[in-house]
């Protein structure tokens, strides 16, 4: 092992045996990151060769926490079958004695960080489509909520005029079966950019205790990706007010499944839905659903959010297109200045 490296572990708090094992099990190339936990290095298992991200923790923040740690661990194993799901970061090896643990590597960087090329903007939305929402798909079918997707939790590899698209930082996942109501917020979750119209609004009067998470809040943030990548980052702030109408404001350079997929992501954060539209899009995944019917138990209790949430769209529809209305009149009253001119 490279001294630096073996100068970094020893300095973040790690033992000799610590540093043995982790040298025997792994190659350890280079230095990624690093955050309030420890740091993150590239490293090649010795047994499998196989890429990894490896997170070594200080060992002070693994017996602090290792009850979220472990618990993470155990969503990371259950959400994706034991990394048989495509496009989600998956775990490789945990070893919370020797304070580590090794991720698959993932090559790109966060949509938040990427600039998505104009000719390629159909091409990018189509591969982000057909490769999240089944992964999402699957990923809610095994009782599981992401519950913080934004775009710096989603990497994208760029090759040639391709695009590779992954789930990451699955920390604030959640299994929905772990209470008899599904999630809750359990205090500050997820991204406030990213929220629902009722979310937020919890947020706002913090009244999120007892606030409940379900399915749709993770579609309408995968919408919310989407749409914010596709338009050159545009701040979501108010986003809500625009896109809880019936139609969103398309530049129309897309095609009618992307433009029509991306609204109904938004507006109605329903991925069976979409599904049931564009079966093709979920083909590959249909041998590894899991035949159970805790979906309509869930939409069973949402049913009443869901009623609000219509009502909400209908005000805000009324209240965009008298905002329409009044550029439509503005752009009027400029052209006959114009033709004046």
């Amino acid at each position: 092992m490279d001294p630096h490296i073996v100068t970094q572990f020893r300095l973040l708090g790690l033992s000799r045996e610590d540093i043995e094992i982790i040298n025997d099990r792994y190659d350890v190339k280079k230095f990624l990151g690093e955050g309030s936990f420890g740091k993150v290095y590239k490293a090649i298992s010795r047994r499998t060769g196989e890429l990894t991200a490896l997170k070594i923790y200080d060992p002070a923040y693994t017996s602090s926490r290792r009850h979220e740690i472990e618990l993470e661990i155990r969503h990371l194993r259950n959400m994706t079958n034991n990394c048989t799901i495509p496009h989600v970061e998956c775990l490789v090896e945990a070893n919370l004695d020797h304070n580590y643990i090794a991720k698959t590597f993932i090559t790109g960087v966060d949509l938040d960080a990427f600039v998505v090329p104009s000719r390629l903007r159909e091409k990018f939305a189509k591969d982000f489509i057909a490769q999240l929402l089944p992964t999402l798909y699957l990923i809610h079918n095994n009782g599981y909520l992401h519950r913080d997707i934004k775009p710096a939790n989603i990497m994208v590899d760029h090759v040639f005029d391709n695009f590779n698209f992954w789930f990451i930082d699955l920390g604030l996942s959640c299994y929905q079966f772990d209470s008899p109501n599904g999630c809750s917020t359990r205090g500050a979750v997820g991204t406030p950019l990213f929220f629902t119209r009722q979310l937020e609004d919890a947020f706002q009067r913090k009244d999120v205790a007892d606030f409940h998470i379900y399915e749709r809040y993770d579609v309408y943030a995968l919408g919310v990706s989407l749409f914010y990548s596709l338009n050159d980052k545009t701040d979501p702030v108010g986003f809500n007010l625009i896109t809880s109408a019936y139609e969103l404001p398309w530049k129309h350079i897309y095609s009618t499944d992307v433009e029509d997929i991306t609204s109904s992501l938004i507006i109605d954060k329903n991925l069976e839905m979409i599904r049931r539209r564009y079966p093709f899009l979920f083909a590959p995944i249909e041998g590894e659903l899991i035949d159970i019917d805790y979906h309509q138990d869930l939409m069973d209790i949402d049913y009443d959010r869901y009623n609000e949430d219509r009502m909400d769209i209908d005000h805000a529809r009324d209240e965009y297109e008298d905002r329409m209305d009044f550029n439509y009149g503005r752009r009027d009253e400029y052209e006959d200045r114009m033709d004046l001119d």
